[in-house]
């Protein structure tokens, strides 16, 4: 029995990846066996993460995750390798995933960004997710409204804002008006139009 890497059995693993630790793990040891075929590895992770499911992208990226930061040890081949094809990965989550999956990129991001695992690309990493996740927040509901305060705002002063104060007081305002509707019902509120 040859214990060389062979590309059909890593398909054959990957297809019974799951979302367990146990099964990341397992896979992720057998990976870093093979470290010399890493790049190989990469390249067939890459091609099945962005054929995969949106739930299964979340395993996939987990496992990538594991192969990493245990692969330190024996260089930074597979850190290199990943590094070229990590940013769509996790791009591709983020934009097309849901919640849950747009914070497991953001749990990713802060864990290597924290350990250093890409030096200067981590940093950047985290920064862009962190700009992300501030640009989806003000979308939700009221997010439109807020970010129309907030311009106007600075319109009209022509001046610097401090964003996090005015944050919290269009919060404050809008949490006012949430419990006089809740107090007094719709009737108080009448037909009025906001902004």
């Amino acid at each position: 029995m040859s214990t060389g890497f062979s590309a059909e059995i890593f398909v054959q693993k990957l297809a019974k990846l799951n979302i367990a630790q146990q099964s990341i793990e397992t896979l992720s040891h057998w990976c870093i066996f093979h470290h010399r075929c890493c790049q190989e590895v990469v390249d067939i992770w890459n091609k099945d993460f962005h054929s995969a499911p949106q739930e299964r992208k979340i395993s996939l990226l987990y496992l990538a995750n594991d192969i990493m930061q245990n692969s330190k040890k024996d260089g930074m081949r597979y850190i290199h390798e990943f590094l070229k094809v990590i940013a769509a990965a996790l791009d591709d989550l983020f934009t097309n995933g849901d919640d849950f999956g747009r914070n497991v990129v953001k749990r990713l991001v802060d864990i290597w960004e924290d350990r250093k695992l890409f030096g200067t690309q981590g940093q950047l990493l985290k920064e862009e997710y962190t700009r992300k996740f501030k640009e989806l927040k003000s979308k939700k509901p009221g997010g439109e409204l807020v970010e129309k305060v907030i311009s106007s705002y600075k319109h009209m002063l022509r001046a610097p804002v401090d964003e996090a104060k005015l944050m919290r007081e269009c919060n404050s305002a809008l949490s006012f008006v949430d419990n006089l509707n809740k107090e007094y019902g719709n009737s108080y509120l009448g037909e009025q139009q906001w902004i």
